[in-house]
């Protein structure tokens, strides 16, 4: 009788378990179509994707995290930066989210939100050459170039090649 009770619990556990499988189907087909056409630089149609897969009250927090990356790309910082702050109430600690958001209030004009997002995500993740440069710019633009020059520096120590990087920080010293 009682292993006819533990059989019936797995079967109802399993089925429960195939229902809630059937739940994410279709959020996961959405969201991995989007994973492949940001892969291929197909932004307009990840967007939608990644809209479509939001549809689902239980879908990963990490749709949140690659849709800002869409709108990075699509220059649309105001909601970029929005939908990395939706990723980062779950994912707080998250280095790169906290790159995003602090790229995207650099693009805003909002140096001071992005001077902190970028601190707090390089003290998590201190070798990201391209906070380190975005982060040197914020200081650039709020004229506070004894920080811009160190953080290009280290930008381009740890990125020799970005001509970017470079090219900032040539234009800082001329």
């Amino acid at each position: 009788c009682l292993q006819l009770s533990l059989r019936f619990l797995f079967a109802v556990f399993f089925l429960s378990f195939l229902a809630r499988e059937d739940v994410f189907s279709q959020s996961s087909f959405f969201y991995g179509e989007g994973l492949n056409q940001l892969a291929n630089k197909q932004y307009d149609q990840a967007e939608k994707s990644f809209l479509e897969a939001l549809k689902d009250p239980h879908v990963p927090v990490e749709v949140y995290y690659q849709l800002a990356w869409v709108y990075v790309a699509k220059g649309k910082w105001k909601m970029a930066e929005d939908s990395v702050s939706r990723f980062l109430v779950a994912r707080p600690r998250s280095a790169d989210g906290l790159y995003i958001r602090g790229y995207a209030l650099f693009r805003l004009g909002k140096y001071e939100g992005a001077i902190a997002a970028l601190q707090k995500s390089l003290g998590m993740k201190n070798d990201h050459a391209d906070a380190h440069k975005i982060l040197g710019l914020c200081f650039f633009q709020k004229n506070e170039n004894e920080l811009a020059e160190r953080e290009l520096t280290t930008a381009a120590q740890l990125d020799p090649r970005s001509a970017e990087t470079q090219y900032f920080l040539g234009r800082y010293n001329y």
